[in-house]
């Protein structure tokens, strides 16, 4: 896209910044040439050399300036010769601006900053050494006045791209940090959703298939029952798996690469149709664009959580109109504490309370408990994950053991300004 703002409100890119620097070198180039038809004056003598001499050292400490920010260390070194030839010969009469132009570069890009200000520097007494030397008694002030002028410029120069160079850096630690922080919150992120999706249906799909497989020879309709809550537990997580890589992805849909071919997949055993059909059916349902799981969604949750022997009593909820990632944190810590309950205590009571008072949502999940017993063993990143959708939202978090002998589990989300 072709940047409308003015030239100088914006970024320059490298051609251009090279223009301007050779526009620069062209004007410094015949203000020198100009300094070699200037007559002697009270401060400084004429030249009197050659004039193609002139006009080569005029070249030499002016014209390579325009490349200073691709060669930065041929070029100070050549300007610096140039400089110093024209203040010996008396060539000139500016401050070596060329010189400092080109230590500018080589401080703000942090090549050699210290070793490009001693040669600088060195160079700066030199010349004023040998013009010292050469200068008659009526200019003897001028070697002293080049040496604190032209010294105190470079050092100026140099610690002006010293103090860019350190800004422009932080500035990109800081970015660099932003972005990395982005990151990490946003991987989180997907972690706490992939494990709220997951462990709870595979908790699901694990009680299921062990009934299934302890009663398939005596209770066969009842293994089916169990396969068939299998299936539509997996088909749900398949879903909401595809829904929330819709919503990482950069748009709805990607484009095939060039050369790209799908393969068909195998073929369903009793179906007639592929295993593509079947997802091709599912897709038709937009999974990506389906709103996210919140308030509504609960009763199904209990459901699934009642097919796992779970006895689930859930109070009316409240028919308010709540923000979507409100409900969704409320949604995903009823869904772990069920999927608790189901992996640690089994099929036992479990009470599912969520209301709105005091302008705080309120969750509760209380389970009647089964000492001893725990199916499955718990990594405790289901606890981490509602506690830290808890803490997004300034609230209040409790999981642990109940005075009936249970687990309870209670959440306290601030929700200011909800409408009825």
């Amino acid at each position: 896209m072709t940047d409308k703002r003015p030239f100088l409100a914006r970024k320059l890119k490298l051609w251009e910044l090279v223009a301007v620097d050779a526009i620069a070198a062209a004007a410094l180039l015949l203000a020198h040439i100009s300094f070699l038809d200037l007559p002697g004056d009270a401060s400084q003598e004429q030249f009197t050399g050659p004039l193609w001499f002139g006009w080569l050292i005029s070249i030499i400490a002016t014209v390579p300036m325009a490349v200073r920010r691709l060669w930065p260390g041929p070029v100070l070194a050549l300007t610096l010769l140039g400089s110093a030839l024209a203040t010996i010969f008396n060539a000139t009469r500016e401050p070596w601006v060329p010189a400092a132009a080109a230590l500018y570069i080589m401080a703000t890009t942090h090549r050699r900053p210290v070793l490009s200000l001693v040669s600088a520097l060195g160079t700066v007494v030199v010349a004023v050494a040998v013009t010292s030397a050469l200068t008659p008694a009526q200019f003897a002030s001028l070697p002293r006045d080049i040496l604190i002028s032209v010294g105190l410029i470079m050092v100026a120069v140099w610690a002006v791209g010293r103090w860019i160079e350190a800004r422009r850096s932080y500035l990109a630690r800081s970015a660099h940090q932003l972005a990395q922080s982005m990151v990490s919150d946003e991987r989180l992120r997907i972690a706490r959703e992939l494990h709220d999706v997951v462990a709870h249906s595979m908790s699901l799909i694990a009680v299921k298939a062990g009934i299934a497989n302890h009663v398939a020879d005596q209770r066969p309709e009842e293994a089916r029952d169990a396969l068939r809550v299998i299936e539509s537990t997996s088909r749900t997580t398949l879903i909401e798996m595809r829904q929330m890589l819709g919503i990482l992805r950069s748009s709805p849909t990607l484009p095939a690469s060039p050369g790209e071919h799908t393969t068909p997949g195998p073929r369903l055993a009793g179906s007639g149709a592929s295993a593509d059909t079947e997802f091709e059916r599912e897709d038709d349902d937009a999974p990506g664009l389906t709103p996210a799981p919140g308030l509504a969604d609960l009763p199904a949750l209990a459901q699934r959580a009642r097919s796992a022997g779970v006895d689930v009593t859930m109070s009316a909820l409240p028919s308010l109109s709540l923000p979507s990632g409100l409900e969704l944190s409320a949604y995903r810590i009823v869904q772990e504490a069920l999927t608790n309950v189901v992996k640690h205590a089994g099929a036992v009571a479990c009470s599912v309370d969520v209301s709105v008072s005091e302008g705080a949502l309120r969750v509760s999940v209380v389970d009647s408990g089964r000492p001893g017993l725990s199916r499955v063993p718990g990594s405790g990143h289901g606890l981490i994950g509602m506690r830290e959708r808890v803490m997004m939202y300034g609230g209040q978090f409790f999981a642990g053991p109940s005075s009936s002998g249970g687990f309870a589990v209670s959440a306290t989300l601030p929700c200011s300004g909800v409408s009825p």
